[in-house]
């Protein structure tokens, strides 16, 4: 049987491509590149292909030829195609960042993508089971994401450093209470964010000069090399985030950094509890107290980071 994996060409790896990199590099190089494929092999019939949606409506892409070259290649090969179907953030919140009018249009072209998927597609994955309550496929399995090799340089210190790493929009994400959770109980804190993030909340300028507390903009937590004690994922609750895998969980895991999640009853939450990679807390404060507590160093992160990591995954196929 010839599977072949159709992928776009991947440049710099970041947490929406880690999954087709990884499988790229394990697969015996039957790996097409959409920017590849001629007329030539357009209509040429595969036994199975394993393809991923994008972020984004594949017919609203930045080149209109690929998405024709995508729309062609799916209906030739039909009901031979294993798609891992990526995230259904279009169905929320997408009001507060792109308006009324916009989110409307938007939404009709995700849902027409979804259809043409379902009517082209015969299997699905999706980052969690929880998931499919969204979209709905019938035939459909979990594939959610795996560690990453990293360079085992973890050592311990006394001195706690937290790390966070996702937006910092103050409605949703109560940065403020955790930066000033951190400051009175004297722990140094990095925040990854987008600069622009920080641009449109001016009172995080106040903390610029604070010796606990580091703002580090637009660079991948998946490229840090620091030692953190812990890794914080404080965020509100919301229907999202019972179904997310977020990968940077995942990244977190892979460098041997322990989780303090306040969501221990969601997918992810679930998964870092059950397999003792860290702690649940029920809001920021109780996070600090867990903190003040000098909770006891947990066991197995390198025999999970192995059992649970991409090359485990495929020596398994």
């Amino acid at each position: 049987m010839q599977i072949i994996f159709l992928f776009k060409k991947i440049n710099k790896l970041n947490g929406q491509n880690i999954r087709s990199k990884r499988i790229a590099e394990n697969t015996n190089n039957n790996v097409l590149y959409i920017n590849q494929i001629s007329f030539k092999i357009l209509f040429k019939k595969y036994d199975l292909i394993y393809m991923e949606n994008s972020t984004f409506p594949f017919f609203l892409s930045a080149s209109p030829y690929h998405s024709l070259i995508v729309a062609i290649f799916m209906f030739q090969n039909r009901k031979k195609i294993h798609m891992f179907y990526r995230d259904v953030h279009w169905k929320f919140n997408m009001k507060k960042n792109s308006g009324r009018f916009k989110t409307f249009i938007l939404s009709i072209f995700f849902q027409i993508e979804l259809l043409f998927f379902k009517c082209s597609a015969n299997k699905f994955y999706l980052p969690s089971l929880k998931m499919n309550d969204f979209v709905k496929f019938r035939n459909f399995n979990e594939f959610h994401p795996r560690c990453s090799k990293f360079k085992n340089n973890r050592s311990y210190s006394s001195q706690i450093a937290l790390a966070y790493s996702g937006n910092i929009n103050e409605a949703q994400y109560d940065i403020h209470n955790l930066i000033n959770n951190a400051i009175n109980n004297k722990i140094y804190l990095d925040i990854y964010c987008p600069k622009s993030s920080f641009q449109n909340n001016p009172r995080y300028a106040d903390y610029l000069m604070n010796k606990y507390i580091k703002f580090i903009f637009d660079e991948d937590f998946y490229y840090s090399d620091k030692n953190y004690s812990y890794f914080l994922d404080t965020r509100s609750k919301n229907d999202y985030l019972d179904f997310s895998m977020p990968l940077k969980i995942f990244d977190a895991i892979s460098k041997n950094i322990p989780i303090i999640t306040s969501n221990p009853d969601t997918e992810y939450g679930n998964y870092i509890i059950n397999n003792n990679l860290g702690f649940a807390c029920n809001d920021i404060e109780n996070c600090f107290d867990i903190l003040k507590s000098k909770p006891k160093k947990l066991q197995d992160f390198q025999k999970h980071v192995h059992i649970n990591s991409w090359e485990a995954f495929f020596k398994s196929l």
